[in-house]
């Protein structure tokens, strides 16, 4: 369906850059047409600093039960105080549950009866939990920074927890997000997979020795690999499962690239580790990276199916500006976009929560919980549209921030 007064909205990445910078220097008009303010979008919730990723707390999981819990990275130098928020359900101002000891970029709710040794012979289940994955600073002198994992009881205890990786302990590693594989997806069904900026994205196995059949964590996608087979660089950030009719991806793990120098990916990986490009974003349109993703469900206005892709502002490391939402279809072109904020209003979309069909929260890095609906959504125009010319303006500011600037690790 398209919004009134636009006809036949054209799939964005059909558009070449220098289009949109002719059409952008075409009228005079075009800087003043950035949206200066969050228009339509609600406050949910505020009073964290960094957050990244929200998530729907089942009923019976204790007092925090039907909150939801976000994890905040909180800009730490040395990345040791990573918190964890509880925002009521129908928002509000968070209350603090506890420190992780490491940043804390993402978290997910494991399966049941997983468990874990933190000490041999101490077998500890942490099945149901709440596992938070992240980075903390290497007791390796050689490396700077590892894989580190905590789990969270009902209680709201934080308990760091040993899982095993397939490159093992003391290795380099940036996790930045957590999902469990849908049943189905080859040998990984409903075990957890992880994203990595460093390695890309695997299986990752609670640490039992006195386990007699412990299961193998998997190498799923080989960032180093795939770089020296396609030639491009993927550092995977966020991941996603695509449903099954979503066109030749379905039921294959999807993966958003953060590197911010080139065209920035969204890679297909099948469940035998099978790697190819879904999409690329343009450079001037992907900002620091992309970072987190989530398919729109049914009910939410015509964008049912489509899948949601968080854009970083112009820092790689959360509290920026000019971030944007962008929303593709099947066939990997942008065909919806939520942008918001300017140079003077913060917007630095990180994790995503659809609540029903209605409402979307999102993460916003700066630090506030917004909500949008699908009116807050826009049909991506037909060229010479003045839409367009304010997204070919921010563009140009995108190419020139690049000039500036390189490709940063790390990205939070």
């Amino acid at each position: 369906m398209n919004l009134p007064g636009v006809v036949a909205p054209v799939p964005f990445r059909s558009l070449s850059l220098s289009m949109v910078v002719f059409l952008c220097t075409a009228g005079a008009i075009a800087p003043l047409l950035l949206p200066s303010t969050a228009v339509g979008l609600e406050l949910f919730s505020a009073g964290m600093e960094v957050p990244q990723t929200i998530t729907a707390v089942p009923g019976d999981f204790g007092s925090f039960g039907g909150k939801f819990f976000v994890t905040d990275t909180r800009l730490a130098a040395d990345r040791t105080d990573g918190v964890l928020w509880a925002v009521p359900a129908n928002g509000g101002a968070p209350e603090l549950v506890g420190e992780f000891g490491f940043d804390g970029r993402a978290g997910v709710f494991l399966p049941e009866a997983i468990v874990v040794e933190p000490t041999l012979n101490s077998p500890m289940d942490i099945g149901g939990q709440f596992l938070v994955v992240g980075t903390i600073p290497s007791q390796n002198p050689l490396l700077d920074l590892e894989a580190s994992f905590a789990a969270v009881s009902a209680s709201g205890t934080i308990t760091s927890v040993p899982f095993v990786t397939p490159f093992g302990f003391g290795v380099r590693a940036l996790p930045t997000d957590a999902m469990v594989a849908p049943n189905g997806f080859g040998d990984l069904g409903n075990r957890v997979v992880v994203t990595d900026q460093e390695r890309g994205a695997y299986s990752i196995e609670p640490f039992a020795p006195s386990n007699p059949n412990p299961q193998s964590p998997v190498f799923l996608f080989d960032r180093v690999a795939f770089q020296s087979s396609e030639g491009l660089m993927v550092q995977a950030f966020g991941g996603v499962f695509a449903p099954t009719d979503f066109g030749s991806v379905g039921g294959t793990l999807l993966i958003s690239d953060a590197f911010e120098q080139d065209n920035a990916q969204i890679v297909s990986v099948d469940s035998d580790g099978n790697a190819s490009i879904f999409a690329e974003i343009p450079t001037a349109l992907a900002g620091s990276g992309l970072r987190n993703m989530a398919f729109v469900p049914d009910g939410f206005g015509d964008l049912g199916g489509l899948l949601l892709v968080s854009i970083s502002g112009e820092t790689p490391f959360g509290g920026g500006t000019l971030g944007a939402l962008i929303a593709l279809d099947e066939s990997g072109d942008i065909v919806r976009v939520l942008k918001q904020g300017t140079d003077l209003d913060k917007f630095d979309p990180r994790g995503l929560l659809f609540v029903g069909n209605t409402e979307l929260l999102i993460c916003d890095s700066s630090d506030p919980i917004l909500v949008a609906t699908p009116a807050d959504f826009v049909v991506i125009p037909e060229p010479g549209s003045t839409m367009l010319l304010g997204m070919g303006w921010l563009m140009i500011l995108g190419c020139e921030r690049r000039r500036r600037g390189g490709a940063s690790f790390a990205a939070l």
